[in-house]
């Protein structure tokens, strides 16, 4: 009897033993395929799902671009090597040597924001040195003066022939020391230092909530960015090698800018004349840098570029090309000049993004070009009219500029719009290629970052 109960007893807390190790199984498994079963879901519907498979797969990580001119200065400060920091943003130029700043001064002052002579950010060098050179544009002296991009200089305070000196607070685009002070840097620099004129554009990116929405994408190559904070959107196949013409036409309106007077008359030459959208150009008849610039920027005109390309010198101007492509970090992209006299390039997305915020922050008067919205006040309307627009969103508030290139029955873009998030507007790259419906897969995209990431 008394066994029998302890047999009983025993069996029961065996089979208490048994239900609890069994459950504590089942739940583990359970819980295991529950948790691999709801990760797996609430990724693949929020993504797959709602988002195409192009702007899912890269959207939910925080990406952000490099500034490269930050990259430059670290690696310059690392090295030790003499090298020039003409920070716009603080208005102080250093002279570093083992990774020390050896020379410091004030900058007095440098091209206005915004206008047709504002001082280019970049990476350069020291490309000839002048105690006193005399500017053909401004037909003033600029003691001390060292060059480091086409009418750009470092100098002092410039004077007029008969000893007058220029206003202290206008610059038409150098960065301009007190007299005392760049004599001091002409002496301790030498021609090829290395140059870095930086202005410091990046700003912290927001805090964004993903609420995911559907859209459709034809295009094959796609990068959507914040131009201040580089904080990236979507992409695909960012470093695809692609050869958008729109892009060349772009950086040579950028060294045409820079490198010539924008009141200089060319004549056109027959040699100029190729197969363009809309033909204007007619021989032995002159026109200014400035209207040249409309017909490029706002119709993609071949003539017009080649008649650019011409007159800063059609090996010359590859080589500007070359040297501002660098300059501004476009590591992967270069240039030639094809059998049909057509200036052609290799680039890639990214590559594009820094085009893009170069011109944002040093030579938006172009981007106001290709957006029609240009103030025409200092020289007038372009000489050319009834110009056909081919940039597709001129007229929208929030274009701030771009360019487009047909290829039949595809096409290829790169535009900028000020998008609003919360009370202030951000500056978007939008870079799309062979679409095969440009303006819908930009609409869609715009809608997506307006509506998908919240400040």
């Amino acid at each position: 009897m008394e066994e029998g109960r302890k047999y009983v007893i025993v069996w029961a807390y065996m089979r208490v033993f048994l239900l609890v190790f069994a459950g504590v199984i089942l739940g583990a498994v359970g819980l295991y395929f529950v948790e691999r079963y709801f990760t797996f879901r609430t990724i693949a519907q929020n993504i797959e799902e709602y988002v195409p498979s192009p702007l899912g797969k890269q959207v939910a990580h925080n990406e952000y671009s490099e500034d490269f001119l930050l990259q430059k200065i670290e690696e310059f400060k690392r090295s030790g090597e003499k090298f020039v920091l003409a920070d716009l943003s603080e208005m102080r130029l250093d002279v570093y040597e083992g990774g020390l700043a050896t020379l410091s001064f004030p900058i007095q002052a440098k091209g206005r924001e915004g206008s047709w002579w504002e001082t280019p950010a970049g990476l350069y060098s020291v490309k000839s040195k002048a105690e006193n050179h005399l500017s053909s544009i401004g037909n003033v002296y600029m003691p001390w003066s060292m060059q480091f991009q086409g009418n750009f200089f470092i100098h002092g305070l410039p004077y007029y022939p008969d000893g007058t000196p220029v206003s202290t607070s206008y610059s038409g685009g150098c960065i301009r020391l007190a007299t005392e002070d760049a004599e001091k840097v002409f002496r301790y620099v030498k021609n090829g230092t290395p140059l870095i004129v930086f202005e410091n554009t990046k700003s912290e990116s927001p805090v964004r909530n993903y609420t995911f929405g559907p859209s459709i994408l034809s295009a094959g190559t796609f990068l959507v960015a914040d131009l201040k904070t580089g904080f990236t959107f979507g992409s695909q196949k960012t470093k695809e090698p692609i050869s958008p013409s729109f892009a060349a036409q772009l950086l040579l309106a950028v060294i045409s800018a820079e490198y010539m007077d924008i009141e200089r008359n060319i004549m056109v030459d027959p040699s100029d004349l190729v197969e363009t959208r809309i033909p204007r150009l007619k021989p032995a008849t002159k026109h200014m840098v400035y209207d040249y610039l409309y017909l490029v920027l706002q119709e993609g005109s071949y003539e017009a570029s080649n008649v650019l390309a011409r007159a800063l010198g059609t090996m010359r101007t590859i080589d500007l090309l070359g040297q501002k492509a660098k300059a501004i970090g476009m590591k992967d992209t270069t240039f030639n000049m094809s059998e049909t006299k057509t200036l052609s390039l290799v680039t890639n997305a990214e590559d594009i993004y820094q085009l893009l915020r170069y011109m944002y922050f040093n030579r938006k008067f172009l981007l106001t070009i290709s957006a029609n919205t240009a103030e025409t006040h200092i020289y007038g309307t372009p000489s050319f009219k009834n110009l056909e627009n081919n940039n597709l969103f001129v007229g929208d508030p929030s274009f701030v500029g771009g360019s487009v290139t047909k290829n039949g029955t595809k096409a290829s873009g790169a535009f900028i719009f000020e998008i609003p998030f919360g009370d202030t507007k951000e500056p978007i790259a939008i870079i799309v290629t062979d679409s095969e419906n440009i303006v819908n897969d930009v609409t869609a995209i715009r809608a997506f970052v307006q509506t998908s990431f919240k400040k």
